[in-house]
């Protein structure tokens, strides 16, 4: 803004003439006094938008143990164990290096094979099912329907 001010009285001075003085001076006074607070105040509070650096903070453990973040590290140490889970008769174990899960008991071809028998076996039943039930539904529409045209006519 300063620098725009001077300039512009820049501009203003070549463009007055010499008889104009007392005007040219006039206007430089009631710049200096409107422009100079302003500039005081920034000078005065040069390190206003200076951030400070805080203290480094004490991390907070989101443990159930209610253990800092130190002392969690020396009782439990930076590898927590391996990671496993039961699902029914079935244990996983997490690989963290692969990122995958690996079950620790071979489940064999033949149980596999005769699982997939029972399930097919079991979604031809349901179809068949299904598919009387749709007959019975077509047959009980097409008796209301011929009993509507024996009634109109």
């Amino acid at each position: 803004m300063l620098r725009t001010t001077i300039i512009h009285l820049n501009a203003v001075r070549i463009l007055s003439n010499e008889k104009d003085t007392c005007w040219y001076k006039r206007r430089l006074r009631i710049l200096i006094k409107t422009i100079m607070p302003q500039v005081k105040t920034v000078i005065r509070h040069k390190n206003a938008f200076v951030v400070k650096k805080s203290k480094p903070r004490k991390v907070q453990s989101r443990s159930p143990l209610k253990f800092d973040s130190e002392q969690m590290k020396r009782e439990l140490g930076p590898e927590l164990g391996a990671i496993d889970i039961r699902i029914g008769n079935l244990q996983l174990k997490f690989d963290s290096t692969q990122g995958i899960w690996i079950s620790d008991e071979k489940i064999h071809g033949d149980d596999l094979e005769r699982r997939k028998n029972e399930l097919d076996q079991e979604n031809s039943l349901l179809s068949i099912k299904l598919d009387i039930l749709l007959d019975m539904l077509a047959q009980a529409t097409a008796e209301e329907e011929l009993a509507d045209q024996t009634k109109q006519e």
